[in-house]
């Protein structure tokens, strides 16, 4: 894409004041520019001139000449100043060889190109093998052969130094497509590393990369990460190399024929990433599957490894290529999933995980909405949840946000990220789940009134489908634009390609344990067993840190941290008592030694009481246990406690409150400072209200 910078050459050669409009700035023959610095008028005996114009032409740069008091001259900066970034982003700073007074080194081209914001280049000969680079080297010198390619040191035939900040920062952004198809034509610059104030952006520019190639990198709708690199690497023709810096970076990739791909691991500190470059005839791009655009790279990375994938193909074809070797080996999951009650679930058995599950009466919803869900399942990666409303906009109660929550977790061990659908009024509540678990939301928004000559007209209330995309505002991003029924595209955009759960796949036995009710467990005869094994050790930690996610899983939670502290067997009583239930969540506090009761029973309580409401929804434990406990640790005043009984008054009957008094009485004698609280806390319960 150099410029069209041409000179007539068919007749005598024209004065040189003649071609500079301005008096300073003359094309040259040889291609390039040269900015004349002495006395205006005086172009003609300019002692560069015969130099530059006979000079060979220099592949793919702009060359910019002057002379040797240019690194320091106003007119230098203000020129560069006027020129659009596509320019500056070929153009190379070339000193006339007359103009070194000695032949610089690396450190002083270094400081030209600093100054003047472009790089600055010179053939090996009028170079000085001193000193070179002390500090990035690895990114800003690069060696080049005849043809301007990267090339060894040992065949260079010039030597290319970037600016530590280029003026070309930005070029090609938003290019229009008349732009992106002309530069799509022809080869960019090669071996191009622009260091901008925050990042480097390497190969193709950023706003072309995304003209050519985004629609089609949507295709995978996930970041690539070191997995994928192992995945790769199952085919014996691939392998990693660690690469010594950016500039030989682009020499491998450039080096690599047409429709080659590679995946680029870089690392910047404790922080890594890993993207896709993508080598054509137009050069090597880089790309960030995971945010759809160009991929941009740190100014002083810490790591860089390349892996070469095999085969050359087009860029859609391996991106499934990737997916395929990512996901191939992916065991099936052998646990169940808990379903939310009254859930209706809709299977494809020959695409496991991808179903369809209704939250609430799919009688009351659309029928329309329902059958463009069923009808997309075999197209889309990701199963959908509809949260089924009778209205328009009804608002989603807590109950059906915290189903949507825990189905979110539970399919994350399947690694899948579910997509979510509603015609209910959404809420903070709903986009904070959504967000945590990197779920998207299909969903209606009031449309923009129709105005007609200028009056606004108004019907009723006009609805749209559009999609949220986690931690994205609605409307923002490259999602389609808001529809009026609910679409295929919507759903396809929604669910993206393999999206990549936020939470790590637990180990079988973790999934296992949590996705099967506790007196399932008590059903198989094994979990007294379980409780008292060293396992408990090993599971409670990542039960604890997904129980935080998802409270639904607390009682599980508890059950392990009962288990660790001695009560397996006080669970797996209580889990098998039936109606005995009351006594039976009282036996570990009113059996522990006395000398340590406060303390042992203090720490006991909270989780007992996780266990009755989470375990068996007995409701009752879970109330008096809750009580008990803000009395002894004083987190809750006698109106909150008797509050919280009130709350709770349809599960506690009558006829069995002399029962719970018993029980508070026998933990009296334990805790004789907290005789007169807990009596409190008996009378509250029979005094309770019917």
């Amino acid at each position: 894409m150099n410029l069209p910078l041409l000179i007539q050459t068919n007749s005598e050669p024209r004065p040189k004041s003649e071609l500079c409009a301005d008096g300073r700035i003359v094309p040259l023959r040889s291609g390039g520019m040269y900015l004349h610095l002495g006395t205006k008028g005086k172009i003609d005996s300019d002692p560069f001139l015969q130099e530059l114009d006979s000079r060979p032409r220099m592949p793919q740069i702009v060359p910019l000449s002057f002379g040797p008091d240019g690194l320091s001259s106003p007119l230098v900066t203000n020129y560069l100043g006027r020129l659009p970034t596509l320019t500056l982003d070929q153009m190379m700073y070339v000193p006339p060889k007359g103009s070194l007074q000695e032949s610089p080194d690396e450190v002083e081209l270094a400081k030209w190109a600093d100054g003047l914001g472009i790089p600055v280049q010179v053939p090996v000969g009028q170079l000085t093998p001193g000193r070179t680079l002390p500090s990035g080297r690895q990114h800003r010198v690069l060696p080049l052969d005849s043809a301007g390619r990267i090339t060894s040191v040992d065949e260079a035939h010039s030597v290319r130094v970037l600016p530590k900040l280029s003026r070309a920062v930005g070029v090609h952004a938003n290019p229009s497509d008349e732009v992106a198809q002309l530069a799509a034509k022809r080869p960019y610059l090669a071996g191009r590393i622009v260091f901008g104030p925050d990042d480097v952006e390497l190969g193709v520019p950023a706003g072309l990369v995304e003209a050519w190639f985004g629609d089609t990198v949507t295709r995978l709708g996930r970041p690539l990460d070191e997995k994928d690199v192992t995945a790769a690497l199952a085919d014996k023709t691939a392998s990693t190399v660690q690469v010594d810096g950016y500039v030989e970076l682009m020499r491998r990739l450039e080096a690599l024929p047409p429709q080659s791909q590679a995946l680029v691991g870089v690392a910047d500190g404790a922080d890594s990433a890993v993207h896709l470059a993508q080598r054509d005839l137009t050069g090597v791009s880089f790309l960030d599957p995971g945010a759809a655009r160009a991929a941009s790279f740190p100014s002083d990375p810490t790591r860089i490894e390349l892996t070469v994938l095999p085969d050359t193909m087009a860029l859609a074809d391996r991106l499934d290529v990737l997916d395929a070797a990512r996901y191939a080996a992916e065991p099936p999951a052998s646990w169940p999933i808990r379903w939310p009650d009254g859930a209706a679930v809709a299977v494809d058995d020959t695409r496991p995980d991808r179903d369809v599950v209704v939250i609430g009466s799919a009688e009351t919803e659309q029928e329309s909405l329902l059958n463009t869900v069923y009808g997309a399942i075999g197209k889309l990666d990701q199963p959908v949840i509809v949260l089924a409303v009778e209205h328009t906009r009804t608002p989603l109660t807590p109950a059906r946000i915290a189903a949507v929550r825990t189905l979110l977790e539970q399919y994350g061990w399947r690694n899948r990220v579910p997509v979510v659908v509603t015609r209910g009024q959404t809420s903070k509540d709903l986009f904070e789940v959504l967000d945590s678990y990197g779920a998207a939301l299909v969903h209606r928004v009031a449309a923009a009134s129709t105005a007609s000559g200028g009056l606004s007209v108004n019907f009723g209330p006009q609805w749209n489908w559009t999609v949220r995309q986690p931690g994205i505002a609605t409307g923002a991003g490259s999602t389609p634009g808001a529809q009026s029924e609910l679409t295929l595209p919507l759903l396809l955009t929604a669910a993206g390609r393999h999206r990549t759960p936020r939470f790590g796949r637990p180990p079988e036995q973790v999934a296992t344990f949590l996705s099967t009710s506790l007196t399932d467990h008590l059903g198989d005869g094994r979990l007294a067993a379980d409780l008292r094994g060293p396992g408990v050790k090993t599971l409670k930690p990542l039960v604890e840190q997904i129980a935080l996610r998802d409270p639904s899983f607390a009682a599980h939670d508890a059950t392990l941290q009962l288990a660790d502290l001695g009560q397996g067997d006080a669970v797996v009583n209580y889990l098998g008592a039936g109606e005995a239930r009351g006594d039976a969540i009282f036996e570990p506090l009113v059996n522990v030694d006395a000398e340590a009761a406060q303390a042992t029973v203090t720490k006991l309580l909270p989780h007992l009481a996780t266990l009755a409401g989470g375990g068996l929804n007995d409701f009752a434990s879970q109330a008096i246990l809750t009580a008990i406990a803000g009395q002894l640790d004083g987190s809750m005043t006698p109106e909150q406690i008797n509050k919280s009984i009130e709350d709770h008054k349809a599960h506690l009957p009558r006829g069995g409150r002399a029962d719970w008094v018993r029980r508070i009485g026998a933990l009296q004698d334990k805790l004789p400072d907290h005789q007169l609280g807990l009596a409190e806390i008996g009378t509250m319960i029979m005094q309770c209200p019917d």
